[in-house]
């Protein structure tokens, strides 16, 4: 019984570092799509400002 208990550690550990890599893989998807979203919009907004300046300069001539 005594040798279990030094592999019980050994695999509850391994086990974190499992979930500890999980995580870490879905902060990396999450970053990744916040920065996705956050260019979509700036180039969204970016995009109407050139637009707008378009037609304003249209209507001026």
């Amino acid at each position: 019984m005594g040798d279990s208990i030094p592999a019980l550690i050994t695999e509850l550990c391994l086990l974190l570092i499992q979930l500890e890599l999980s995580l870490l893989m879905i902060a990396a998807e999450l970053i990744t799509l916040i920065n996705l979203t956050y260019s979509y919009f700036e180039f969204n907004t970016q995009t109407q400002f050139i637009l707008s300046n378009l037609s304003y300069q249209s209507l001026s001539c």
